[in-house]
């Protein structure tokens, strides 16, 4: 799929822009489940996803859609949080787009505080543009580690993801908390490339370090504050959802 681009030579060039570092088989085995935070065309299709992966989303909309598309094993939230083994889901909002139009299109999209005993808590922004509701978002749950989609991702109607400045934004209200710059280099709509982005943090004197699991594939980056320089990276349960991150939403 390719979206509508204000870069002239990336139109009409299809996303993923880049291939997986691994098959689809390596990267959905032992995957327990999908997280869906919303529903696009150009998010998540059923080529590599076997049927009856179990298919967790957002709301019972999405949920019917997923079904339609022939996944047999679909749940949404009913209501908050939800608990599945050791883990605990809690739906936050997200806002699609920079104004009132793109948004609307974009229609909801949600993003994911996750919590485990003895584990950091993770919050997956999602698709979503720095607003009041990002900002209370790490207000109330105080998150360690924080996925933030950062590319730029703009259409002539406007900006549908974060930039670079809320990037910096981002690091500045959460200044303890590690801070991962994802969906580099996959898209063709993206204004930011990967190596802009490290460019930028390099600028704005926020640590950046590789991944600490040797995490290769476009799009990841660790941008954290001095404060979380000697941050001990061992979170099992983190590594474990961010695999499927990996493996489905940077599509």
């Amino acid at each position: 799929m390719c979206a509508r681009t204000v870069i002239p030579e990336m139109s009409g060039l299809k996303s993923p822009l880049n291939d997986l570092h691994f098959s689809p088989e390596e990267i959905l085995s032992g995957v327990d489940f999908c997280l869906i935070s919303h529903v696009h065309s150009d998010h998540i299709t059923k080529d590599c996803i076997p049927d009856e992966m179990p298919m967790i989303s957002q709301d019972e909309a999405d949920a019917a859609k997923l079904t339609k598309m022939g996944f047999t094993d679909v749940k949404w939230f009913e209501s908050d949080p939800m608990q599945i083994k050791d883990v605990t889901f809690i739906p936050v909002e997200g806002r699609h787009g920079n104004n009132d139009e793109v948004a609307e299109r974009m229609g909801k999209v949600s993003g994911f505080i996750v919590n485990a005993d003895d584990e950091k808590t993770l919050y997956i922004a999602g698709n979503t543009v720095w607003y009041k509701g990002v900002e209370t978002n790490l207000e109330t749950y105080c998150p360690d580690i924080i996925l933030v989609n950062c590319c730029g991702a703009e259409t002539p109607r406007g900006r549908l993801i974060m930039d670079v400045d809320e990037l910096e934004t981002i690091c500045h209200k959460a200044p303890d908390a590690i801070v991962i710059a994802a969906r580099l280099d996959s898209v063709n709509h993206a204004v930011y490339p990967r190596a802009d982005v490290r460019k930028f943090v390099k600028r704005k004197a926020v640590i950046k370090r590789a991944g600490p699991f040797g995490w290769g594939n476009p799009g990841v980056l660790i941008a954290c504050s001095p404060a979380e320089e000697q941050q001990d990276f061992s979170f099992p349960a983190f590594k474990r959802v961010y695999t499927g991150i990996r493996g489905i939403s940077y599509e």
